[in-house]
């Protein structure tokens, strides 16, 4: 038995996303998860690559929501390596970047 999600952290001032979308978001993060096969956390940016179970209708919806709602975080994705980095520019950005970390670990077959 899964223990409950953790509660939902709050969404950055710059942020557009209310309480009810950002659960929402951070579940497609938490499902995105359990395709990933590695997860590395720098200081600066999350690169998560996924294995070949990956569902990429999802990656593609998470990250245009990700890219609407919080335009401030870089996004790119290489489909040739199944791999999706999401960074920061702004170290007062770093609070977003965080609240993705723990629901896209949450699932993952392995981090480092």
């Amino acid at each position: 038995m899964r223990s409950q999600p953790p509660e939902l952290p709050m969404a950055p001032a710059s942020c557009t996303l209310d309480q009810g979308r950002l659960g929402e978001q951070l579940d497609r993060y938490r499902r995105l998860g359990r395709a990933a096969v590695s997860i590395h956390d720098g200081d600066a940016q999350l690169v998560i690559t996924f294995g070949a179970d990956l569902d990429t209708a999802l990656l593609r919806e998470t990250s245009a929501i990700e890219r609407d709602c919080c335009s401030f975080l870089p996004i790119d994705y290489d489909e040739s390596r199944r791999r999706l980095t999401i960074g920061i520019d702004d170290p007062a950005h770093d609070a977003a970047l965080a609240a993705l970390r723990d629901p896209t670990r949450a699932e993952t077959r392995s981090s480092t």
